[in-house]
């Protein structure tokens, strides 16, 4: 699909590296039922992308929000799903106190 992402890696492809992807222990992926792809992964940290692959500029800053849960812990966010609202539900846990979250973002 040539209208697909940008040409990072030629027509149809997209290269994506969110700051978060060096540290993504529990990486996953959805699509809303706008089309629009969210991308999960390192400390309650999510991506999203437009249907066309372009990060969506009216989600947080760039397409990127975080929620910093436990401050000063390792944080570990893990799947995320959209609830019967359409808001996005993601648990996790801290490293440090062995302590479980959930946190819910806002579309």
């Amino acid at each position: 699909d040539t209208s697909f992402g940008g040409s990072h890696a030629g027509p149809g492809t997209s290269l994506i590296w969110p700051s978060f992807s060096n540290s993504l222990p529990h990486p996953g992926m959805f699509v809303d039922a706008e089309g629009r792809i969210v991308l999960t992964g390192g400390g309650f940290a999510l991506v999203r992308f437009t249907p066309t692959g372009q990060p969506d500029d009216s989600f947080g800053t760039g397409g990127t929000v975080w929620a910093d849960i436990y401050p000063g812990q390792g944080q570990y966010g893990g799947r995320a799903r959209l609830d019967s609202n359409g808001k996005i539900v993601m648990a996790g846990s801290a490293e440090t106190d062995l302590m479980n979250a959930v946190a819910r973002f806002w579309p």
